[in-house]
C-alpha cells in the first residue's frame, strides 16, 4: 500500500511532506483550476499534508509573485498576492534554511550531472536534505528523473501525484 493510502489516524502521525517547486505555487494560486491548484488545496488538509518549505524557493517564490504580479492589472496583481499569502497561512509549514556552501558544494558531484541549471542547486540540496515524501514540480527540465535518480528524491509532476492518491482500478 503507498505511503499516503493510509487511514486518516496513521495520516495524523505522519502527514505527507510535500516539497513545492516554485512553479507550482506560482500555477496554482494563478489558475481557476488543475493540477497545481488541486495539490495547492490538498496541502491544506494540515492533519494530511506538510509543506517542505526550503528558505530557496520561498525567496524565489517571492520574487516570481512580484515579477507576475507587475504584470497583472493592479486588482488582479492583489487577488494573485492575497492568495499566495492567505494560502500560505492555511498550511503547515516545515521550513529549512538554505544549505550552507560546504552542504552545496558536497552534493555537486552528484546532481550537476543531471541537474540544468546550478542556480537550482540550493534548492535542490535542501530537498536532500530535508527529505521530504515527494518533491512536485511543473519543470520536468530542473525536478527529471535523473535528478531523482541520483538524489533519492520521489519527483512527479501534481498530476503524477494525485493519480497516486487513486486506487490503482480507478486510474
Amino acid at each position: 500500500m503507498p505511503p499516503f493510502a493510509m487511514s486518516s489516524t496513521s495520516r495524523a502521525s505522519h502527514p505527507i511532506r510535500l516539497f513545492l517547486d516554485t512553479g507550482v505555487i506560482i500555477e496554482g494560486c494563478l489558475g481557476a483550476w488543475g493540477s497545481c491548484k488541486a495539490a495547492l488545496v490538498l496541502a491544506t488538509i494540515k492533519v494530511n499534508f506538510t509543506v517542505v518549505l526550503g528558505e530557496a524557493i520561498e525567496i524565489e517564490l517571492r520574487d516570481a509573485v512580484a515579477h507576475k504580479a507587475a504584470g497583472l492589472a493592479p486588482a488582479a496583481a492583489r487577488d494573485f498576492t492575497t492568495g499566495v499569502d492567505g494560502w500560505l497561512a492555511r498550511v503547515r509549514i516545515e521550513r529549512h534554511p538554505r544549505p550552507s556552501a560546504g552542504e552545496v558544494q558536497a552534493a555537486m558531484a552528484t546532481i550537476l550531472p543531471a541537474l540544468r541549471h546550478q542556480n537550482d542547486l540550493p534548492a535542490v540540496v535542501t530537498a536532500m536534505l530535508a527529505r521530504p515524501d515527494w518533491v512536485l514540480s511543473t519543470n520536468t527540465e530542473h525536478w527529471n528523473d535523473a535528478v531523482a535518480a541520483r538524489t533519492g528524491l520521489r519527483i512527479a509532476t501534481p498530476l503524477a501525484f494525485l493519480s497516486q492518491l487513486l486506487p490503482a482500478e480507478q486510474r
